[in-house]
């Protein structure tokens, strides 16, 4: 049982009728007192609900499980956030691995185009708008927005949102995938006008604006242009030219997808820059130190700002006048545990549950497989590297 987290993988409904679908499987609920949808609702429905979760054979989870609640040489799905290489990680995978761990990571279920499969991504996406211009407001003395809480729902946000004057407001996003969509959704909903990245840079009017920008827009190689497939293969060959954006901007929304090796978007020096004028990062994506100097940590839902001093470099309070103000939660839709939760179950539900239980040795399934019985799977050969690096 992971602390402080109330989502889950499927909604007591959800179950109910998967285990209608799957009347083969044995299915149960580990009891929890944190959890969003509560024991009763659960066992109101027929579903198992049981403190001893030791006999099950799959355990399906949404973030890491503390390394001694694992259970040795038994096989989960959750996120780790290792796949990437996150230094700040490398303790936990060697965990999994030490405990001789069949690991399935949510973060690697995608499609034939490469587009997940399962995400919280666009929930996320709106909740972290929300928090960008709530730390706006904040940073700027302009308004003060409450935080989310729970049982909210994304439209009781909006309706606080769009009472607050944004004039001369004008955000730049990164990524246009679930994250960069659900931004867009929720600055549109408060009556945010949409620009092309080129009518962002012109333009000098004071209503509130936004960009997206995909990497196209903001990373080039030494002949000026971009390929996907290039970059993907030779990141370190691409180069920002994000700080004109940034020279506009007063609020950067963070959505991309992190590449190892991708290059630093905003350099020390750049956040030094008089002509800089971000104040406020919303970090959803939250890598931490890259592609971003600002996301020297995550923050929380209890305090979900903190500063970075643009000339020192370092963790200040973000109303300092020398300070950008960084929100970067690293697990925002849990600030809407049962919506979230809903959305995500209704895709693991489609997507991956019927080749879970059909289809083992599906292309989808194996590519998300980090580890089996604690070593690397032919995917994730190079976690090897960094595990010994």
């Amino acid at each position: 049982m992971v602390k402080d987290e109330a989502r889950v993988l499927f909604s007591p409904t959800q179950l109910s009728e998967i285990i209608q679908e799957y009347p083969e499987h044995r299915f149960l609920v580990q009891s929890s007192k944190q959890r969003a949808f509560k024991d009763d609702e659960y066992s109101q429905l027929g579903i198992e609900v049981v403190d001893d979760i030791g006999i099950a054979d799959l355990f399906l989870g949404i973030k890491q499980v503390p390394l001694d609640q694992l259970i040795p040489h038994k096989k989960y799905f959750f996120f780790s956030h290792t796949t990437k290489r996150q230094p700040h990680n490398k303790w936990y995978l060697e965990g999994l691995q030490k405990a001789n761990i069949t690991f399935f990571d949510y973060e690697n279920f995608l499609d034939a185009k490469g587009y997940r499969l399962v995400a919280f991504g666009n929930i996320a996406g709106q909740l972290g708008a929300y928090h960008g211009l709530r730390t706006y407001g904040l940073k700027n003395k302009l308004f003060q927005l409450e935080k989310p809480i729970p049982n909210q729902h994304i439209e009781d946000l909006v309706f606080q949102a769009k009472k607050q004057d944004y004039t001369d407001c004008k955000v730049v996003i990164t990524g246009k995938g679930n994250v960069g969509q659900g931004a867009i959704r929720f600055l549109m909903a408060v009556g945010f006008t949409q620009l092309t990245p080129n009518d962002f840079l012109s333009y000098n009017e004071r209503a509130p604006v936004f960009t997206v920008l995909a990497k196209k827009d903001y990373l080039k190689n030494n002949k000026g242009t971009f390929d996907q497939e290039t970059f993907l293969n030779q990141p370190q060959t691409y180069g920002s030219f994000f700080f004109e954006f940034a020279q506009k901007a007063n609020i950067y929304m963070v959505g991309h997808y992190y590449y190892e090796g991708m290059p630093l978007l905003l350099t020390q020096e750049q956040l030094s820059d008089p002509s800089f004028c971000i104040n406020t990062i919303a970090d959803i994506s939250c890598d931490v130190h890259a592609p971003l100097p600002t996301c020297l940590r995550p923050s929380t839902s209890d305090a979900p700002i903190y500063g970075y001093h643009r000339n020192k470099h370092l963790e200040c309070d973000f109303k300092d006048p020398n300070a950008i103000a960084v929100m970067a939660i690293d697990n925002l839709p849990s600030e809407l545990p049962k919506r979230s939760s809903t959305q995500f179950g209704q895709q693991f539900k489609e997507h991956i549950l019927p080749l879970l239980i059909n289809d083992v040795s599906n292309p989808i399934l194996q590519k998300a497989n980090v580890l089996d019985q604690g070593k690397f799977s032919a995917h994730f050969q190079y976690l090897k590297d960094f595990l010994n690096s």
